[in-house]
């Protein structure tokens, strides 16, 4: 499940999408902050809890508080951009962990942040998982 804020972006992902991913126009409403839509098309879905949870685009401080409503016990939250849309704020005062990965961005020349967050023991850092390994096309 993806929601998307941007109509001309929905519009054109909308028919390349596989049969098992469901796109949600929801636009952001920057007077009220409020994510009653996002619920909404969370909530009219199958799935009621995610493994993984991206935060990308407006109002990422709601949304992030909104995560932690929908996340399994065991999954993760990343957050893109971490560095200055008040996700702190949100994680402060919450029993979670982050992790934080720095690095420059394509075209931009400051560095930026993703975050990883999880609440309990996170099935992505499990050490039962193995690590792929990753073959060079041959030539």
């Amino acid at each position: 499940m993806t929601i998307e804020e941007n109509e001309d972006w929905y519009s054109e992902m909308l028919p390349k999408l596989s049969d098992n991913v469901k796109m949600h126009f929801v636009p952001v409403d920057h007077n009220t902050r409020s994510l009653s839509s996002a619920r909404e098309a969370i909530d009219s879905g199958k799935i009621k809890k995610f493994d993984i949870i991206i935060i990308d685009g407006h109002l990422r401080k709601e949304a992030t508080a909104l995560a932690f409503e929908y996340l399994k016990p065991d999954g993760a939250i990343i957050l893109d951009n971490a560095e200055g849309y008040g996700f702190y704020e949100e994680t402060f005062n919450r029993e979670c962990r982050r992790i934080d990965f720095f690095g420059f961005a394509p075209g931009v020349s400051l560095r930026h942040c993703t975050s990883l967050i999880f609440v309990g023991d996170c099935f992505l850092l499990r050490p039962d998982i193995p690590i792929p390994v990753l073959e060079l096309p041959t030539q």
